[in-house]
């Protein structure tokens, strides 16, 4: 076992070179890693895109709500309503008050 850094020395080489070279191949695992999640992330975004509809609502308008029941599911949850859209906040936000 070395002294300065308690490693075995049966790597068969110096335990500082060891060390240095397990850095290095981290580092590249870690931008590989990096740019696999990136493109994935891209990935990921164009199918959720390909199958969304923008959406537009107007004060005054009645609507259904999704609302989650106990579990994480969206199998699980139920469509309530109608509530009536009293304030518009943002483009994809609105207050609604139940009818």
């Amino acid at each position: 076992m070395d002294r300065g850094t308690g490693l075995a020395s049966e790597f068969g080489e110096n335990p500082i070179e060891y060390l240095k070279e397990l850095h290095q191949n981290l580092e590249i695992a870690k931008r590989y890693a990096e740019a696999h999640s990136r493109r994935m992330q891209n990935v990921y975004v164009q199918r959720y895109n390909q199958r969304s509809k923008h959406k537009q609502f107007n004060v005054g308008e009645q609507v259904l709500i999704l609302q989650p029941d106990s579990s994480a599911s969206r199998m699980f949850s139920r469509w309530k309503g109608p509530a009536e859209i009293v304030e518009k906040r943002s483009p994809v936000s609105v207050l609604t008050r139940w009818r």
